[in-house]
């Protein structure tokens, strides 16, 4: 019986240890995603702006365009990526998501 225990301790212990690395990990990317959709937000802004004076093609500003929403998907992804690395920790903390609710909004009544 205390071997199963110490099998458990270890395992959730792995299970904590790989959680919060993820959740590190992503908080980490995020910046660089936030980046990117700068650049693609200024590149569109060129491209429209070269349209406008007539040096630049619909082309140009298309491809620019799809260039950012593309960015803007992809930190869309990123940051769900974070928060699912959160929960992910959570449950391997043994938080419920009432505790969750909480601790995020402490003001409110549940019942």
């Amino acid at each position: 019986a205390a071997a199963v225990q110490q099998d458990r301790a270890r395992t959730v212990r792995l299970q904590i240890e790989q959680a919060y690395l993820a959740l590190q990990g992503a908080r980490e990317r995020r910046p660089a995603f936030r980046a990117r959709v700068a650049a693609a937000r200024e590149t569109w802004r060129l491209a429209l702006g070269r349209y406008k004076a007539g040096v630049g093609t619909v082309i140009e500003v298309a491809d620019a365009r799809a260039l950012q929403l593309a960015a803007e998907a992809a930190d869309a992804r990123a940051e769900a990526d974070m928060h699912r690395t959160m929960a992910e920790l959570w449950r391997a903390l043994g938080v419920t998501g009432r505790e969750v609710a909480d601790a995020l909004n402490p003001s409110s009544d549940h019942g």
